[in-house]
């Protein structure tokens, strides 16, 4: 009787701890919809900070900014292309430190 009792244990136990990680994985997820819509008006790459082209250099070897974008709480919105001309978008800070968006 007792073996009978621990599956339906187990199970809800798996139920609850599969629920508490999508829980988490939704919190992520709205940060980076909330980085993602903000509104970014385009400004010339010369206006990026020291610290931003720093990174992009440092981080993304043979890349380079083909448009930047800037929100009102100054994080950048970068459209990066690389030596093959494949485009990729980045999101970072003022200080250079990547914003990474949720999977």
């Amino acid at each position: 009787m007792k073996k009978l009792l621990i599956v339906p244990i187990m199970a809800l136990g798996m139920l609850f701890s599969t629920n508490a990680n999508a829980q988490v994985d939704d919190s992520k997820k709205a940060v980076s919809e909330q980085t993602a819509q903000q509104d970014y008006k385009q400004i010339d790459k010369a206006q990026l900070p020291t610290a931003v082209t720093a990174a992009v250099e440092k981080d993304f070897n043979g890349s380079s900014i083909a448009e930047a974008y800037i929100a009102k709480d100054k994080t950048y919105k970068l459209v990066l292309t690389n030596d093959t001309g494949e485009k990729g978008l980045v999101f970072v800070d003022a200080n250079g430190k990547w914003i990474k968006p949720s999977k």
